[in-house]
């Protein structure tokens, strides 16, 4: 891998949302004292670490 890209860490899935939102779901660290599942949007079944809107410059 390219040294420009790091490696996400403890994530099991990403997923590219219809309205070019892009979430990775997987496991926050223990001592994340930050992460609030009411504001990213955890399921019961998985927590949300990361959610962002992508937009397409080459427009």
């Amino acid at each position: 891998m390219k040294e420009a890209y790091n490696q996400l860490q403890n994530a099991h899935a990403v997923f590219v949302k219809e309205g070019n939102e892009i979430v990775v779901v997987g496991q926050p660290k223990e001592d994340d004292e930050n992460h609030n599942c009411d504001f990213m949007g955890c399921s019961s079944v998985e927590h949300v670490i990361y959610r962002a809107r992508v937009t397409d410059e080459r427009k």
